[in-house]
């Protein structure tokens, strides 16, 4: 039944990718070459085309014998579906970063504020912080809860936007961070998707690494998203640590914080694109 799955999984990525390539191509969506960019051809800018037709496929198929947590499923994809149309937007048009952030927030605001998943549930929210190397533990209310949710995920969604300026490098962060979630997670339906997402990676990968084709903003967008409800969700049934989350993001995390701060001080605005990037000068000195 697994290999059923992977197989199935495999081709839907594998279709999924080549209709967007061949989609942004005919519609000219490309990632032209610049004296900033290290590719030499324009790329299509479609991998988040990609991950959200096997997005679509997926939920028309859980539509399809689901009969509870509709409103749940719906509402994810009202909401996968705004962040790719905003990351489409920017691919774009190069949207004004404060307008997009503030875009993205009140996407996620409606997402997270939505009392779908039963009383006290709070679903998708960050409500507890537990470190357990500090035995420490602290409760957050509602209002606490969405504001840290939205910063975590904002922050993940800004760093892996920052790091992905080499061929394969976000797609193995994510692989990674995807991974852990599968070895350390039980069986469960929302696990389901996590297996799909991983499938998609590993064949993005390898188009990627080719520079067929790049996640672009709406990819990003996408699978952060994903991947942040993945995460919150392992964390909050105590699969994986606060600690262990912080370890698998810090190094994008770190990059952010380190490209930013340089920017502040040299009084240069924080959305500026460059080089300064970690993998940036790993490539320049080796």
């Amino acid at each position: 039944m697994i290999d059923q799955q992977i197989f199935i999984y495999s081709i839907l990525s594998l279709i999924s990718i080549l209709i967007s390539i061949k989609t942004y191509k005919k519609f000219k969506i490309l990632d032209f070459p610049e004296k900033r960019k290290i590719h030499k051809n324009p790329v299509p800018l479609s991998g988040g085309l990609a991950a959200y037709l096997v997005i679509t496929i997926l939920i028309i198929y859980v539509f399809s014998y689901l009969s509870s947590f509709t409103s749940v499923i719906f509402l994810f994809y009202l909401t996968a579906s705004s962040l790719y149309f905003l990351g489409l937007a920017d691919d774009l048009y190069q949207i004004n970063a404060t307008k997009r952030i503030f875009l993205a927030i009140i996407i996620y605001l409606i997402f997270l504020t939505q009392d779908i998943f039963g009383v006290d549930d709070n679903f998708f929210l960050i409500d507890i912080i537990n470190i357990e190397i500090l035995e420490m533990s602290l409760k957050l209310n509602i209002f606490q809860s969405i504001i840290l949710t939205i910063f975590c995920i904002l922050s993940f969604q800004n760093a892996m936007n920052m790091i992905d300026g080499v061929n394969g490098l976000s797609a193995i962060i994510f692989i990674i961070i995807n991974l852990f979630i599968l070895f350390h997670s039980p069986e469960s339906d929302y696990l389901e998707f996590n297996k799909a997402l991983l499938i998609f990676l590993f064949i993005f990968f390898l188009f990627n690494i080719r520079s067929s084709l790049f996640f672009g903003e709406s990819g990003i967008y996408l699978i952060t998203f994903l991947t942040s409800l993945l995460l919150i969700f392992s964390y909050k049934k105590n699969f994986i640590s606060f600690e262990q989350i912080i370890l698998l993001l810090l190094i994008p995390g770190l990059d952010m914080i380190r490209v930013t701060l340089t920017r502040l001080k040299n009084k240069i605005k924080i959305s500026t694109p460059d080089k300064s990037h970690l993998h940036h000068l790993i490539i320049k000195k080796y």
